[in-house]
C-alpha cells in the first residue's frame, strides 16, 4: 500500500476517537498559557522592546504546552471519524451565527484600522515600491481591502448560519478574502527587522497567523466545496491551534491594556479581531460536534428500524 493511500485509509477511521476532547484540551491549555504569558509580561518581557529579561524555563513550558496542544489538535481531528460530517453551511446554529456577525463587524473595524495606520505610514514612506513595501504602506492597504471583503464574505457566511441556507457556496473567490487577510497580516510583521525568536510577541503572532491561514483555506474549500472532503479534518485542527495561540497571546494584552498600562508594548498591542477570533473558531467547532453527535443519533435510529 503506497504512503498516500496509508493516509486515505488512517484519516477519519477511528470511531473510538471524538473531536470533543480537543474542547477540554484547548481550555485548558489556554488557561495555563494564558496564566504563564501573564507573569512573562509583568516579569521577563521589556516592555519597550519586547525582549526577554530572562524566565527561559517558564518560556519553554509555554511552547511546550503549545506544541503539545497543537499535535493533539491535529492527530485527533485527522483521526476521528467525526471528521467525516464536518460541514459549515446548509444547517442554523445561533452560536456560530452570533459569533461570525461578531467577526464580520471586527473585520469592518480592522479595515479602518489597517486604512488609517497606511495614511500615516505614508508620512514616512519616500518614493518606491521598496520604501513603500518597507512602511507598511502596501502590507496595510491590501490588508483594509482584504478586511473588508472578508466582513463581506462573513456576513454571508453569518447569515447562511441564520437561515440554514447555503449561499456562501456560491462565493469561492470571496471566500478566498479571509486567506490573503491572514497573508497580508503575517507579511507586514516580517517586514520587522528583529529576532523572530527573542521578541516572543513576534514569534507567537507569525504561529498564529500561519495557522490562521491554513484555517480560512480549509474553511473556504469546505464551505464552497472545492476539495472539501480531503480537508474537512483541519476546521478543528487548525481553527483551534490558531485560536489557542491567539487567546494566549490576546488575554494577557488586554489584562494588561486595561489594569497596567506601563507593561503595554505599544509594537504588539491588543487586537481585538484575535480574540474574536477565538471566539469564532471555538463556536465553529462546537457546531461541528453538534452535527457530528445529530449523525450519530440519525445513523442509530436508522439502525434501531
Amino acid at each position: 500500500m503506497s504512503t498516500e493511500n496509508k493516509k486515505t485509509a488512517l484519516k477519519g477511521s477511528r470511531e473510538s476517537i471524538k473531536i470533543a476532547p480537543c474542547l477540554l484540551i484547548f481550555l485548558t491549555a489556554a488557561a495555563t498559557g494564558v496564566v504563564i504569558r501573564t507573569v512573562q509580561i509583568f516579569k521577563f518581557i521589556d516592555s519597550d522592546t519586547g525582549f526577554y529579561t530572562g524566565g527561559e524555563a517558564l518560556a519553554l513550558m509555554l511552547y511546550i504546552i503549545l506544541g503539545l496542544s497543537v499535535l493533539a489538535f491535529c492527530a485527533i481531528s485527522y483521526l476521528s471519524a467525526d471528521n467525516k460530517t464536518v460541514s459549515v453551511t446548509g444547517t442554523k446554529n445561533k452560536l456560530a451565527f452570533i459569533a461570525t456577525l461578531v467577526l464580520a463587524v471586527s473585520l469592518l473595524g480592522d479595515c479602518y484600522y489597517s486604512c488609517n495606520s497606511a495614511v500615516m505610514s505614508s508620512f514616512t514612506a519616500s518614493a518606491g515600491y521598496t520604501s513603500a513595501m518597507k512602511s507598511g504602506l502596501v502590507p496595510l492597504m491590501l490588508q483594509s481591502f482584504f478586511a473588508l471583503l472578508s466582513a463581506i464574505y462573513f456576513f454571508i457566511l453569518a447569515s447562511d448560519f441564520s437561515k440554514g441556507k447555503s449561499n456562501a457556496v456560491k462565493r469561492k473567490l470571496l471566500a478566498t478574502a479571509p486567506v490573503l487577510w491572514a497573508g497580508t497580516r503575517l507579511i507586514f510583521r516580517f517586514l520587522k527587522q528583529i529576532s523572530f525568536v527573542q521578541v516572543s510577541d513576534l514569534f507567537l503572532e507569525l504561529c498564529m497567523i500561519a495557522f490562521m491561514i491554513m484555517f480560512f483555506m480549509a474553511l473556504a474549500q469546505t464551505a464552497s466545496g472545492v476539495y472539501s472532503e480531503q480537508y474537512k479534518w483541519r476546521i478543528p485542527a487548525f481553527g483551534l491551534s490558531a485560536a489557542l495561540i491567539a487567546a494566549v497571546i490576546s488575554v494577557p494584552r488586554l489584562i494588561v491594556a486595561v489594569g497596567a498600562r506601563e507593561y503595554v508594548n505599544s509594537e504588539y498591542p491588543f487586537s481585538l479581531n484575535d480574540l474574536v477570533f477565538v471566539a469564532f473558531a471555538i463556536c465553529l467547532v462546537i457546531k461541528i460536534l453538534d452535527e457530528a453527535r445529530t449523525a450519530v443519533f440519525s445513523q442509530e435510529n436508522e439502525s434501531a428500524e
